[in-house]
This record gives C-alpha cells, sequence and structure tokens, in this order.
C-alpha cells in the first residue's frame, strides 16, 4: 500500500523530477483524474510526450516528421526505432525547437484518439504560445496541473506531469535492451523522444 510521504530517494526539499512513476502510480493517479485528463496522462505515460505536445498531436497525413542528420549525412533513424512495441499507429508531435517527430501510439490508444479527433482544428493557447488542436485533449499547463494535484491526491507527492517522460525512458531502455546492445539502445530511446542526442537522454535513465 503506497504510504503518504514522499520516498525516501527524494531530496530535501521534497521534490525529485527526474523519478519516474511506476505504471501501477500512474494508475493510481488517472483514478483521481477525469476521463480526459486521464486519457492524456496515459498517452503521454505510454509515447513518452511533453505536456504541450499533447496539443500538436497530427496524422502523419497531415504532416511529415522533420529529419536530422548524423555529420556523415546518414538520417537519424534508427530501424530500431519503436521496435517490439507491438500493433500502433505513428503519428507526430511538434516539440521543443519547432521540432516534428514521429511517435508510436499502440493501437488501443490510437483507436480511443481518433474518437476524439475535432469535427475542426481549434486555436488554443498555452503559456504564451498559440496551438492548433486537432484532437480533444487536456494538454500544458492544465494538463500539467491536473496531474500534480491527482498525484498529491493518491500518491501523497507529486513529481510533476514530466516524470512520465522519465518512465516512459526508462521502461523502454530496459525493453529494447533485451535486443539490442546498450549504446543502440539509448540512441533509439533518444530519437524516440525527439533528443537525437543520447547524452540528453541520460538525464531521463538515471
Amino acid at each position: 500500500m503506497l504510504g503518504k510521504r514522499a520516498p525516501p530517494s527524494f531530496n530535501l526539499r521534497g521534490r525529485d523530477k527526474r523519478r519516474p512513476c511506476t505504471a501501477e502510480q500512474v494508475q493510481l493517479v488517472m483514478n483521481h483524474q477525469t476521463p480526459k485528463m486521464a486519457f492524456s496522462t496515459e498517452l503521454a505515460y505510454r509515447c513518452g510526450l511533453r505536456a504541450h505536445e499533447l496539443l500538436t498531436i497530427e496524422r502523419t497525413s497531415d504532416k511529415r516528421a522533420d529529419k536530422r542528420f548524423y555529420a556523415d549525412g546518414r538520417e537519424k533513424n534508427l530501424s530500431s526505432k519503436f521496435d517490439g512495441m507491438g500493433d500502433g499507429v505513428r503519428y507526430v508531435v511538434t516539440g521543443k525547437g519547432g521540432l516534428t517527430r514521429e511517435i508510436f501510439v499502440p493501437k488501443d490508444l490510437a483507436i480511443q484518439l481518433e474518437q476524439r479527433r475535432l469535427p475542426e482544428p481549434i486555436r488554443v493557447r498555452d503559456r504564451g504560445v498559440f496551438y492548433v488542436q486537432k484532437y480533444d485533449l487536456a494538454g500544458g499547463k492544465k494538463f500539467t496541473d491536473s496531474f500534480a494535484k491527482a498525484s498529491e491526491r493518491a500518491l501523497g507527492w507529486s513529481t510533476g506531469a514530466h516524470g512520465l517522460r522519465h518512465s516512459y525512458a526508462q521502461e523502454r531502455l530496459k525493453n529494447l535492451t533485451k535486443n539490442y546492445d546498450y549504446e543502440t539502445a539509448k540512441e533509439t530511446v533518444s530519437q524516440e523522444m525527439g533528443h537525437f542526442r543520447p547524452d540528453i537522454t541520460d538525464a531521463y535513465l538515471r
């Protein structure tokens, strides 16, 4: 049974934003959210999304992912990307620096996502930035606030919604290293998360 106080691994301020949530903890948080917020939580957790990226999800037929290249001209697009994730659908999101990247949405979530497709795109504002939203999803500050409050109620502590990306990174690395060497697995996670630099991904794997 989960306690009401932050685990000993937390720093003295009671927060460690790098701390990932387990699947069980994510479900407990979702139980304290509205269906719309809970769906966004599950998407962020299972797809490795930033809060504002939830507002930018698009079909690959509507928008293409940006390409990134190695110094020798090869495209950064490993064949191991999304390997082992089962049936699903690729979408794109636009993240930091305006980078548009592919994400993999498991089939069960993709079905629910399409049920939330808006008849017409809407223009929304989050933290002073405007987005064109095509799905009825919670995202941005409203989502992070909801997650923090639900986590406090469910677990007695919160590390913020960004911890869901840490969970994705660590769980993907664990699964990928079953079939790939560590460096390949880490670079794969880096590409899936939109870092394209494994050294940045290191911060999510501690």
